[in-house]
């Protein structure tokens, strides 16, 4: 857990982490720590996957792991190539 901020903000963090809102954890945490996005989301990503170790039971969805932008533009790359190779 971060030092960074306080905790009944990381409680409203990690409660929203437990009920699948990680657009929102993503941007409670933004606000109490003015941090970027890229930095926002990666703290909620770690967040995410260490309460969903200490207690799955609690989680209404099952958190995953992104890809991130460099998978997404690669694969874009790719459908390019391909559909330039094949047209």
């Amino acid at each position: 857990m971060s030092q960074d901020i306080e905790i009944n903000v990381e409680e409203e963090i990690s409660s929203l982490i437990y009920e699948g809102k990680k657009i929102q954890a993503i941007k409670a945490y933004r606000n109490a720590t003015f941090k970027g996005l890229k930095e926002s989301k990666e703290y909620v990503d770690r967040l995410s996957m260490e309460l969903y170790e200490k207690n799955p039971a609690r989680f209404t969805v099952a958190p995953t792991k992104s890809a991130g932008c460099g998978t997404a533009i690669f694969s874009l790359g790719l459908i390019g190539l391909a559909y330039w190779f094949f047209m």
